[in-house]
């Protein structure tokens, strides 16, 4: 490699591109929400090339061995003021993307909007429907889902496998919330068996709310009344009587 003779050493060189590396690094959580991934896209690529080019740097200022290597074809020639000016380059951009972010920022605070995070509804799905991840994993993906509107059939069943076989009075009571809204009629069962049979008026009480959008059906019907009339819970014969005369989702 030619022309690396300008008085600045590699180490130098490569000190620049840790700076202006860092610096991208720093600022990555920010600027990823405001830029576009072809932006990022482009920088990734001037990055890996730049350290190409730091890499061709060093390789020709390492001492010459027996076997001289061959020199470089016309055009692959590159000196040190390149680098600094591909950094140089790099560390605009940066400070530009920092300045939308700025910008972005105050707009949010005048606003009052932020943006919500999105979600990552497979991997939600996933953990909700693993009965290997903790039961708070998959409490946690369900709510996740409900709030996107995402509670696919087969989350559905594993969150009622779940709700059978737990012996915590709270998750039971949470997946009969969170499944809330859900109109499939796979849930009318285990809802009045919930709502008629467990010992916790807690459970009792959100699967009588969560047994609204069924209302119209006689046995969810007569289920609802008998929970009103004799349930020992003032709750929850508050609730099934809600329930009975709203006959809609919550």
């Amino acid at each position: 490699m030619k022309n690396v003779t300008s008085g600045i050493s590699v180490d130098r060189v490569v000190a620049i591109f840790a700076v202006s590396t860092a610096v991208f690094a720093a600022f990555w959580f920010w600027y990823e929400r405001v830029s576009t991934l072809a932006d990022l896209q482009t920088l990734r690529a001037e990055l890996a090339g730049l350290r190409a080019k730091i890499a061709q740097l060093e390789t020709s200022s390492a001492p010459v061995s027996a076997a001289r290597s061959p020199e470089p074809a016309p055009g692959e020639e590159v000196t040190v003021r390149q680098v600094h000016e591909w950094v140089w380059g790099l560390e605009q951009r940066l400070v530009r993307l920092e300045d939308n972010i700025a910008q972005a920022a105050a707009a949010s605070r005048e606003t009052g909007v932020t943006r919500a995070p999105e979600i990552d509804l497979a991997q939600m799905r996933q953990a909700a429907i693993n009965p290997q991840a903790s039961v708070e994993e998959r409490l946690a993906a369900l709510r996740a889902l409900r709030t996107a509107d995402a509670r696919t059939p087969d989350v559905v069943q594993a969150m009622l496998q779940l709700e059978a076989t737990s012996t915590d009075a709270k998750v039971r009571a949470d997946i009969f919330r969170q499944l809330s809204g859900v109109r499939d009629p796979v849930l009318k069962p285990h809802l009045i068996n919930g709502m008629l049979k467990d010992a916790d008026p807690k459970v009792r009480e959100e699967a009588a709310e969560t047994l609204a959008p069924f209302g119209s059906d006689p046995y969810v019907q007569s289920a609802l009344k008998a929970a009103a009339q004799n349930d020992p819970d003032q709750k929850v014969r508050k609730q099934a009587l809600e329930s009975l005369q709203k006959r809609g989702g919550r």
